[in-house]
């Protein structure tokens, strides 16, 4: 009881809250004084440490910055203001071309001496958009009958003049019937729109800022940023580049603090917005947060800055309905957010699903999302509430339809007394709620007497995510089952992290001739699997730990020895 006390105290705290006066929406003309406040902070300090930093290591995305001065915050709203004039971006293409014989052209085009020479072998079209980038066959236009009997071949800007070719590229010209002198000009106009943001970057940025901002996550229409410390002042640059290079982008936020607080938001500065157009009927531009998308065949709403979301966990997501849930089974989720993986399992798999979350924005965005994708009868329960006491009621009792905020489908069979799987995707705290296995029942202690095939025992399998330091990358040759790439320490730590909340040890109780993962593996038939998810920090990384908890271990983590 006191455990539970200190531990629903901690997570009581109020919500954090952007601080006054830092979410701005983008103005085209940034003031002076807007500079000064935002783009010039003296001291932006990292807060409490309660979460790891998304991308970058923390001392890193919060240090001091100098203040700027007058000359430089005025070179930055000039940039800002005139970076679409930068000659680099807006290049004016000029292609000589070969009239070639429709009957010999893919002699030319497919010939190694002549693809050096064709304008598609310009560096710059990496960096453009595929669709703006020059088509190297053009329709001649010297007359009706040449424009039947001739194409045109665009050539790069630097073409050697026909007579100074080496002499074998002369021949091939020659027998293909190919007319080098003919004096046509193509011309194509770019404009900054038509590059990549990492090159418009490159080439709008001073020298000093490289290399630039190239990397982001897409969330719906919003593209999110974790700008470093240096690139901050030019923040709002930024986001305008990002706008005017990714058509899909109509909001761009950068992420000011860490992820913190019961609901794992964070604080962020809305850095450009799109005008809402007749073509975006989706984008309320007032509220430019709240986006809708699809993934994996589920469609997902919700608004940004009142709930945790990351799609570099889609991967993950999709590795546990493919690999670990079967057909038909049961889901309990303590942790589910808007319900990507509950949806997703729902409609991959047919699974029943029981989902939790502290978050009662999450909540509501996960009812709708199952209205919207015509799920509700795949839920038995949806709760709002603490992580502990979901795991803890599992074991209790059935869900109860009278209880219900989603009526179930009356055709399904009756559920098992414990779940199939058991989802835990709370790196930072979810192997303190492993302690609420022990309530669940061991043996034949269920409510019902008579069990049906359906409700024969089953051994959940339990799904904990933790993070671990990365200390060494060489394999692990003496587990050759781990589906992890990182060293064997690591998962070892994340093992240990696990064990100890499963069944802690009292001083002394060590034993050097077996490792925690060994202990559970050979005395309890845990089954151990350690999945590397991601980085997410230079040397720390997201650990997905999945266990068998058997009725061996449950009895134990009660007290019967």
């Amino acid at each position: 009881r006191r455990a539970h006390f200190w531990r629903r105290l901690r997570f009581q705290q109020p919500r954090a809250r952007l601080e006054q006066g830092t979410s701005l929406y983008f103005c085209q003309n940034p003031n002076q004084e807007q500079f000064n406040s935002h783009i010039a902070r003296r001291s932006i300090t990292s807060p409490t440490k309660l979460s790891d930093s998304e991308t970058v290591d923390d001392q890193e995305l919060f240090v001091s910055s100098t203040e700027l001065s007058e000359q430089e915050l005025t070179d930055i709203q000039e940039l800002t203001r005139n970076w679409r004039d930068t000659p680099a971006l807006n290049p004016n293409l000029h292609f000589p071309c070969w009239k070639v014989p429709v009957k010999t052209l893919q002699t030319i085009l497919q010939s190694p001496l002549t693809q050096s020479y064709l304008a598609t072998r310009m560096d710059i079209w990496e960096h453009v958009s595929r669709g703006r980038r020059v088509k190297v066959i053009r329709n001649a236009e010297t007359g009706d009958t040449d424009k039947e009997d001739y194409k045109l071949v665009l050539l790069r800007p630097d073409m050697l003049p026909p007579e100074k070719l080496p002499q074998d590229v002369q021949t091939l010209l020659q027998d293909c019937q190919v007319v080098t002198d003919d004096g046509t000009i193509n011309t194509q106009q770019l404009r900054p729109s038509d590059f990549t943001a990492s090159y418009v970057l490159e080439n709008v940025l001073p020298k000093k800022m490289h290399p630039p901002p190239t990397s982001f996550e897409t969330i719906g229409h919003v593209a999110h940023l974790n700008l470093r410390a240096l690139h901050v002042p030019y923040r709002y640059l930024v986001g305008e580049i990002f706008l005017e290079t990714l058509p899909s982008i109509k909001t761009v936020i950068h992420k000011v603090g860490q992820v913190s607080g019961p609901y794992r938001t964070y604080p962020y500065e809305i850095v450009a917005n799109r005008t809402r157009s007749d073509k975006d009927k989706d984008f309320d531009q007032a509220n430019p947060t709240v986006v809708s998308f699809s993934e994996s065949g589920v469609n997902l709403q919700f608004d940004v800055q009142e709930v945790y979301w990351s799609s570099r966990l889609s991967e993950e997501r999709r590795r546990l309905i493919q690999q670990e849930f079967r057909k038909g089974q049961w889901i309990a989720d303590a942790f589910s957010g808007v319900g990507a993986l509950c949806l997703q399992a729902a409609v991959k798999k047919q699974c029943r699903i029981t989902a939790n979350d502290w978050n009662p924005a999450a909540i509501e965005a996960l009812k709708q999302n199952a209205e919207r994708n015509k799920l509700q009868d795949a839920f038995y329960d949806i709760r709002c509430g603490d992580a502990y006491d979901f795991l803890t009621s599992l074991g209790f009792s059935q869900p109860d339809s009278n209880d219900l905020s989603m009526q179930p489908n009356r055709s399904q069979r009756p559920l098992p007394h414990l779940p199939h799987h058991v989802v835990l995707n709370f790196p930072l705290h979810a192997a303190s709620f492993l302690g609420a296995l022990r309530w669940w029942p061991v043996g034949g202690t269920g409510r019902r007497s008579k069990k049906s095939k359906a409700q024969q025992e089953v051994e959940p399998r339990v799904h904990v995510y933790t993070f671990a330091k990365e200390i060494s990358c060489g394999d692990d040759e003496s587990k050759d089952d781990h589906e992890s790439t990182v060293g064997p320490s690591a998962e070892h730590m994340a093992v240990d992290e696990i064990a100890s909340h499963l069944l802690p040890r009292l001083p002394g109780q060590a034993d050097s001739n077996m490792t925690r993962w060994e202990e559970l593996d050979q005395n309890f038939g845990c089954n151990i699997k350690v999945h590397n998810v991601r980085d997410v920090a230079p040397g720390k990384v997201v650990l997905c730990v999945s266990f068998s908890a058997t009725q061996r271990l449950l009895k134990f983590m009660q007290g019967d020895f």
